[in-house]
C-alpha cells in the first residue's frame, strides 16, 4: 500500500482557518443570545411578603407614679354677716362673748331677762342686785338683758322654752341650765346659786 506524503498546511493558512472558526463560533453565540431576548420579558416569581409584625405598644412602668389629677377649685364660701353696729359680735353664734367667756371660766352664770316695768320685773331685778353685793364676781357673773334679745342666747337657752318675765336661766359650764320663771324672792335666787357652785 502506497504511503501517501504528509503534507503541511502553511502557517497563514493554520491561522485563517483558526480566525474563521472562532468567528463562527461567535455568530452562534451572539444568535443564541438575541434568541433569548425575543422569547419575551422574564417574569419573576413573586415574592411572599410576610406581614409587618404590629408595633408592639410600650408597657407603661409601674414605677413611676401617676401625675395627680388636677382638682378644680372650690367655690369661695361666703364670709359670715358681721352683726351690726353696737352689736355683740358672739351674739350671731348664738351666745354673747362675755357669756362664753364666763362660762370658759367655770363660772355660775345668771341671766335675767324682763320686760316692763311690772312688779314681778322690778322685784327680780331687786333680787339680783342684792345677789351683786353678796357673792364674789370672781365665782359669779350676772346679767340682766330684755326678752326680745333672747335670739343671742338660743345656745343655751333654745331647749328651755323661754315664755314669759321674768325669766332667770342658771348656768355653769356642762351642766344642765335651770330655768327660774315668774317672781323670785332674793334668798331662793341665792340658793341657787349656791347649788350650781357646789
Amino acid at each position: 500500500m502506497p504511503i501517501l506524503p504528509q503534507m503541511a498546511l502553511p502557517r497563514p493558512v493554520l491561522i485563517a482557518i483558526l480566525g474563521v472558526a472562532l468567528l463562527l463560533a461567535a455568530l452562534l453565540a451572539t444568535r443564541a443570545f438575541s434568541a433569548g431576548e425575543d422569547s419575551g420579558p422574564v417574569t419573576e416569581a413573586p415574592v411572599e411578603q410576610s406581614p409587618s409584625p404590629a408595633p408592639e405598644r410600650p408597657e407603661p412602668n409601674r414605677s413611676e407614679p401617676t401625675p395627680p389629677r388636677e382638682e378644680q377649685p372650690s367655690k369661695p364660701t361666703k364670709p359670715a354677716p358681721e352683726p351690726p353696729a353696737g352689736e355683740d359680735p358672739g351674739a350671731a353664734a348664738g351666745l354673747p362673748l362675755e357669756v362664753a367667756a364666763a362660762l370658759g371660766a367655770d363660772k355660775v352664770v345668771v341671766i335675767v331677762f324682763t320686760q316692763d316695768r311690772s312688779a314681778d320685773d322690778a322685784g327680780v331685778r331687786d333680787a339680783v342686785r342684792g345677789l351683786k353685793r353678796q357673792i364674789p364676781s370672781r365665782r359669779v357673773e350676772i346679767f340682766d338683758d330684755t326678752i326680745t334679745n333672747i335670739a343671742d342666747y338660743r345656745l343655751v337657752v333654745s331647749a328651755l322654752g323661754v315664755s314669759q318675765t321674768p325669766s332667770v336661766v342658771v348656768l355653769r359650764g356642762d351642766r344642765p341650765p335651770r330655768l327660774l320663771e315668774g317672781f323670785i324672792d332674793e334668798g331662793s335666787l341665792r340658793q341657787y346659786v349656791a347649788d350650781a357652785l357646789r
